[in-house]
């Protein structure tokens, strides 16, 4: 991949984390992917240092806690996204349903490991496959190309007339 190809991705990235809280305007998609590689590799770094210098459960704190903090710059990600599609953010509250089971799942994690998480699994078993159509929904329509040109949510961030 060339230089150029790999810092735009990179800018997209931290763009997205200058932009955490910005409901407006639009992103574009290499943003919305340059975000999500730099934060699946913070994922990993930490996992694996966690992993192997951690206790269990403090890995599983850990976690939970950078997965829910790597998740504040995505949601205006998101929206923004939307936008760019010249869509309503109504949407993103699909995004609701798989962020509520996560939540229950973490946090049934971090209080009571495994067993927790695995009771946290059988109760929320009937909505998993609701989740995964949502999630599926919302993947499509993030990934669909912007309108070109000015819509109502601002200019094309690609600079297209």
């Amino acid at each position: 991949m060339p230089d150029s190809v790999i810092a735009e991705y990179r800018l997209g990235a931290f763009d997205a984390i200058r932009r955490t809280f910005v409901f407006s305007g639009r992103s574009t998609r290499t943003e919305l992917i340059g975000y999500y590689v730099l934060s699946m590799l913070i994922g990993i770094a930490v996992d694996v240092a966690f992993g192997f210098f951690a206790d269990p459960l403090l890995e599983s704190r850990v976690a939970v806690g950078l997965g829910w903090v790597l998740m504040l710059p995505m949601v205006g990600l998101l929206v923004r996204r939307l936008h760019d599609q010249d869509k309503s953010a109504k949407a993103a509250w699909l995004l609701a349903f798989p962020a509520f089971y996560n939540a229950v799942g973490d946090l049934a994690s971090v209080l009571g490991a495994t067993e927790g998480r695995i009771a946290a699994d059988r109760i929320l078993g009937y909505a998993y496959w609701p989740m995964l159509a949502c999630t599926i929904v919302l993947l499509v329509l993030y990934l669909l190309a912007g309108t070109p040109g000015l819509n109502r949510f601002g200019p094309d961030p690609r600079g297209r007339e």
